[in-house]
């Protein structure tokens, strides 16, 4: 295997459960396989005692970059560091989910998503989308959840590789906080261009500018919902060359699946329907998600297995 990939995590882990988050990804991820060849970036914005916490679960990754960075934008904490990969892939991923065989015979499967990036040029972005956060349910200490239904989508086929287009489900997003495949050369102008532009990951996924015009006007609720389609208008039209355009789900999610574990969240500007009131019940927490309260548990975390439901 080429391997020719960085995985790459960005977040903020103040406190025992967000910690907690971090190593059943890990366990999951990299799960009965040798993890040494594959370069790992992280960039740590939480607290310098948290941090050093935090990076004691990545002891066993040789190949390993460790920063401690604490500015609170995501985009420009990160740009300061984008230099250091050297690989034409990047593999963004969430450290508040679960990996179930992904890492599959030494990541064999990202390495079949790498090939059809290099193949179809007009492909962006490759997607490993969570299942669907409403149907899970927990039985014990594990996790019984649905697959993704990948064959009742309109599928293409590449060098019999199958794919769909995310569009088939949602809209698309200029930017996305989620478990994505990048590009190299396009993730460091993508992350740049919203550094100039967004405060966090809420914002960026929302096209909330930050600056005074925008927020002039977008004052009341009808307004905001006119600039919102200007600027994706605006982007689309001047910077189609730093927003995800096209994403694409491929067969690794017959295979593979990723469930979202995240009931505490560090997001400070949210809009989402699904997110109870602000939260200061545990350290470096803003707000929580309400059907994902079972993951408050750390017993469960600590013991947590997952298996997926057969159709």
């Amino acid at each position: 295997m080429n391997n020719n990939f960085t995985i790459f995590f960005t977040f903020v882990a103040d406190g025992d459960i967000r910690r907690k988050y971090i190593e059943v990804a890990l366990r999951t991820l990299f799960d009965h396989e040798n993890s040494t060849s594959i370069p790992v970036i992280v960039i740590d914005a939480s607290s310098a005692d948290e941090a050093k916490k935090n990076q004691q679960l990545f002891c066993d990754l040789n190949n390993l970059t460790y920063i401690h960075d604490a500015e609170v934008n995501p985009f420009k904490r990160c740009k300061k560091y984008l230099h250091l990969i050297k690989t034409d892939f990047v593999l963004r991923l969430l450290e508040d989910c679960a990996y179930i065989n992904l890492s599959h015979d030494n990541f064999s499967f990202i390495e079949k998503d790498i090939a059809l990036l290099r193949n179809k040029g007009v492909i962006g972005v490759v997607q490993y989308p969570i299942i669907n956060e409403q149907e899970f349910k927990v039985v014990g200490s594990t996790v019984y959840y649905p697959a993704i239904d990948f064959n009742k989508k309109d599928l293409n086929e590449y060098n019999n590789y199958k794919y769909y287009h995310r569009s088939q489900e949602r809209k698309i997003y200029h930017y996305l906080c989620n478990n994505i495949l990048y590009r190299t050369e396009f993730f460091i102008r993508h992350w740049t261009y919203f550094e100039e532009k967004y405060q966090d990951h809420n914002s960026a996924e929302s096209g909330d500018l930050d600056n005074i015009v925008y927020k002039f006007f977008s004052k009341n609720r009808y307004s905001l919902m006119v600039v919102r389609m200007l600027v994706r208008w605006w982007e689309k039209i001047f910077h189609s060359e730093h927003i995800i355009e096209d994403i694409v789900v491929t067969e690794t999610m017959l295979n593979s699946d990723v469930v979202h574990i995240g009931y505490y969240s560090t997001e400070i500007n949210v809009n989402r329907g699904d997110f109870c009131e602000l939260d200061t019940s545990q350290k470096g927490v803003v707000s929580v998600l309400s059907h994902l309260k079972v993951f408050n548990d750390i017993n469960l975390l600590d013991n947590i297995k997952f298996k997926r439901i057969k159709g």
